[in-house]
């Protein structure tokens, strides 16, 4: 069991990144071994108004010479198809400007290609998918 003490390194106080409408934005900085590729930029996205025990979406970014590549996007899956995704991403490109991405996936083609669509003055060329 934990003690009161054992809770010392979780008593820090973490701010919004950045808030939408819906949502606070926590940034974290995923530092994993060199060997396994450079650090990773996470964005987790929390209700600002529900008491969900979660994030509801994470986004991954990675920086790169070219630009900033949007690596991973995921929604819990009884939260999808609410606009979470595009409401995050949008957020995000508002701070960094235009994101680079593509789907890995059909869901994720099919994300990209909606997005795209929604948001056509930040569109940027697309990369081909990795099938």
């Amino acid at each position: 069991m934990l003690e009161k003490a054992d809770y010392a390194p979780f008593t820090g106080t973490y701010q919004p990144f950045i808030s939408t409408q819906r949502f606070d934005i926590f940034h974290h900085r995923v530092v994993r071994n060199p060997k396994l590729g450079h650090p990773k930029e996470m964005f987790t996205a929390w209700f600002r108004n529900e008491d969900v025990p979660r994030p509801v979406c994470e986004v991954i970014l990675f920086p790169n010479p070219y630009g900033i590549y949007v690596e991973w996007v995921h929604v819990c899956e009884e939260y999808r198809r609410q606009g979470i995704a595009t409401e995050i991403v949008a957020a995000l490109e508002e701070k960094f400007g235009p994101l680079d991405m593509g789907g890995a996936t059909d869901a994720g083609e099919a994300f990209v290609d909606a997005y795209r669509e929604a948001y056509p003055e930040k569109k940027k060329p697309r990369k081909k998918s990795r099938k």
